[in-house]
């Protein structure tokens, strides 16, 4: 008599068994729920740019700064002036009597006649070459009292101021340059006298 397999499962036997006996059943491998793996997490994904408007670009947009402007060099003033020519010129001054002038009086009596005259002959001669050049030696004294005494010196003159000079006191050209130095000086020193009298 040929044998007779049981059309039960050993697992299914097994769990017969263990629910008659009160037993939980212990779930076959068909029953017990596979376990997934977890699936792999999808790459980050890159924020999307939000879109500027091209106006906004462009407004937004630095443009290169320029380079500082160099400021061009300031043209130097060009003052010509002309080159003053003066020439040597010998004067003889002579001493102005006692009250022609007070400050003459003034500095004789404290440095001496020969001094006080030398001191303010520079200054006469200074001022009168002024007043040939601008024409105002026109109207001004060439004479004042003198006391006999003279005093010598030699300066530079102007020049053109000398021409003035000799057209006025040697219209012909006939004198010396010694003399026209002591007509100068006798004129530089009567207008020099006469402003400080007028003080």
């Amino acid at each position: 008599m040929p044998i007779k397999r049981p059309t039960v499962s050993s697992q299914e036997a097994q769990a017969e068994k263990r629910r008659i006996r009160g037993l939980p059943s212990i779930p076959t491998e068909a029953e017990t729920p596979a376990v997934a793996e977890p699936a792999p997490a999808p790459p980050p994904q890159a924020e999307p740019q939000q879109r500027v408007p091209a106006r906004d670009r462009a407004a937004s947009a630095v443009a290169p700064p320029s380079p500082p402007a160099t400021p061009s060099p300031a043209a130097a003033p060009t003052t010509v002036s002309a080159s003053r020519q003066t020439e040597f010129l010998t004067v003889i001054a002579e001493t102005p009597a006692p009250g022609v002038s007070a400050a003459f009086d003034a500095l004789s009596a404290d440095m001496g006649s020969t001094k006080a005259l030398q001191a303010i002959l520079r200054k006469a001669l200074d001022a009168y070459e002024g007043t040939l050049l601008d024409g105002s030696h026109v109207n001004a004294p060439v004479h004042y009292d003198t006391a006999g005494a003279e005093v010598r010196t030699s300066r530079r003159f102007d020049t053109a101021a000398l021409a003035v000079a000799r057209e006025r006191f040697d219209p012909f050209d006939v004198i010396t340059k010694a003399d026209l130095g002591r007509k100068i000086a006798k004129a530089a020193l009567a207008t020099y006298f006469a402003r400080g009298a007028q003080k």
